[in-house]
């Protein structure tokens, strides 16, 4: 017992002498798979806890024969750090990363399975939700199969990369966001029958929502067509979007760039940019009341944007009579060789007046005659407003004036919403009147913040330091006084730097009585063997 006492006392001198024991600073949450880490990449997901998310890293090139599934629940980063993770069995079926939780693909690295020419369907598939940042992404042409497939009620964000070998490139069955990448197909329904498919489909699946997709920029070339929406709906803004001939079989075996139909549901497609090249055919087909599948309606608009049609055909635009509407407010329209292709028939119904033609094939349009004013709106504490300006709801675009001759970025027109708050010094108390700590004051709210950004909102009454209730002691003028040689304090107790001191020179004082302390118990149980 003794012996404990005295462990117990030499403890205490080294926290008096040293201080506490500093607790570790918290760590990245970080796993690594190959050299130095995890086997495989499904040991390092099911090392993940839930609720956190935990970056995994490929220190080396992976070779796989089976499936690596994130579970629902869980959080990663994928960081492929510039390696591959390569299917190496060629009876391999599926894709080699299955996404059920929350995963981010970084790390400009490569996933690739068509090795597997009649199984390897692609490289990812996404149940949940999945930024893809970078990185280059291989299925099989022939496995009828997608590189990229976004399962129903998924959500997708492909800010870029390359995509390319599956039989379709991008399979969109839920919520997909494209903002740049490469898509580029090469099926054909000449080479094989049994696996054809456009680069990028948007497809309603049995039993879920209307998917829908956002196309930003980027690139998609395919042979049997580029972009592909057959059920709810999609907007594309820009980009380039072309089909090519097949190798084998020629300009005759591509079909179009882009291709509207309700095959498994009503779809509506709004074009506000980007360019769309035929090799042979249309550029834009739009209902197909022929072989369209389910055959339900399909609508466009098309806003702005480029249709070339390929030499094959007369016209640059195909809306089927049974199935397709089209309404044209904008964009260029031309034959194979640069001439203008004539687009009014699709001019909005009423309106036709406000539109023409240019000789290039490029419809105009004045704002003014469809403009829509909005007030300027101030912000409140928590609500953004907006300055004035004008809309134009045909091509999408923003003006500042009525005349529509300034135009505007929409994030212009916001006026963010904020606090107009003022600095309180901080106030010391006094024995019979309050003081109060530092804090903001937003007076068109009423609300009290105790940090300048304006985060920490605090009650009026945290400001509040109450009054002591203590009167200062005075010095009467006629009491004795220290003589001027009087020996004064060498140290401000207020001082920190004093207040370390003394506290070292206590650590010290209590050092040397535990040392005593331990070593008079020693003493006497050593005499009393």
């Amino acid at each position: 017992m003794k012996k404990i006492f005295a462990l117990f006392l030499s403890m205490l001198l080294f926290a008096s002498v040293y201080g506490a024991v500093p607790v570790a600073a918290a760590q990245e949450h970080i796993l690594y798979v190959g050299d130095g880490g995890s086997a495989d990449l499904q040991e390092a997901f099911d090392a993940t806890a839930e609720h956190e998310t935990t970056t995994i890293q490929l220190t080396q090139d992976l070779l796989v024969d089976t499936v690596a599934t994130l579970p629902q629940g869980k959080s990663v980063i994928l960081d492929l750090n510039g390696h591959s993770i390569r299917v190496n069995d060629v009876n391999f079926t599926g894709r080699p990363l299955v996404n059920r939780g929350t995963m981010v693909i970084t790390g400009n690295g490569r996933i690739d399975a068509s090795i597997a020419e009649q199984g390897g369907y692609g490289a990812i598939d996404n149940y949940g939700t999945m930024p893809i940042e970078n990185g280059h992404f291989t299925g099989a042409v022939d496995a009828s199969g997608a590189t990229v497939r976004n399962r129903g009620d998924a959500q997708l964000t492909i800010e870029g990369g390359t995509f390319d070998g599956g039989t379709s490139i991008l399979y969109n069955e839920g919520i997909a966001t494209v903002h740049d990448g490469s898509f580029i197909g090469s099926s054909c329904s000449a080479c094989n029958p049994s696996a054809w498919a456009y680069s990028i489909q948007s497809h309603q699946a049995s039993g879920a929502a209307q998917p829908q997709l956002y196309f930003y920029d980027g690139t998609v070339i395919g042979v049997q067509g580029a972009f592909s929406t057959s059920a709810g709906y999609s907007e594309i803004h820009d980009g380039h979007f072309e089909t090519v001939a097949c190798p084998t079989h020629g300009v005759t075996s591509s079909f179009y760039p882009l291709y509207i139909a309700g095959e498994s549901g009503e779809v509506k497609t709004n074009v506000y940019g980007g360019e769309f090249k035929a090799a042979y055919r249309y550029a834009a087909y739009i209902g197909n009341s022929n072989d369209g599948g389910i055959k339900e309606d399909a609508i466009a608009n098309f806003h702005g944007g480029t249709f070339i049609s390929g030499a094959g055909v007369q016209d640059t635009v195909h809306v089927d009579q049974a199935l397709g509407g089209l309404t044209v407010t904008g964009g260029t329209y031309q034959h194979s060789d640069g001439s203008a292709y004539d687009i009014r028939a699709y001019y909005p119904a009423g309106s036709e007046d406000a539109y023409m033609q240019n000789a290039d094939g490029t419809v105009v349009h004045d704002h003014r005659s469809v403009a829509v004013f909005t007030e300027a709106k101030a912000p409140t504490c928590t609500q953004d407003g907006n300055i004035a300006y004008w809309y134009c709801p045909t091509c999408d675009r923003y003006f500042s004036d009525a005349e529509m001759t300034t135009e505007i970025a929409k994030d212009a027109i916001v006026v963010a919403a904020h606090h107009e708050a003022i600095h309180v010094e901080a106030k010391a108390p006094t024995a019979t009147a309050d003081g109060h700590i530092e804090y903001w004051y937003c007076g068109r709210c009423g609300t009290y913040f105790a940090d300048e950004a304006l985060t920490r909102t605090i009650r009026q009454e945290e400001t509040i330091l109450a009054a002591t209730g203590e009167e200062t002691p005075s010095t009467p003028d006629d009491g004795p006084r220290p003589s001027d040689d009087a020996k004064q304090p060498t140290e401000d107790p207020a001082d920190p730097s004093t207040a370390v001191a003394a506290a070292g020179m206590g650590s010290a004082v209590m050092a040397v009585l535990s040392a005593g302390i331990a070593v008079v118990l020693w003493r006497k149980r050593s005499l009393s063997r």
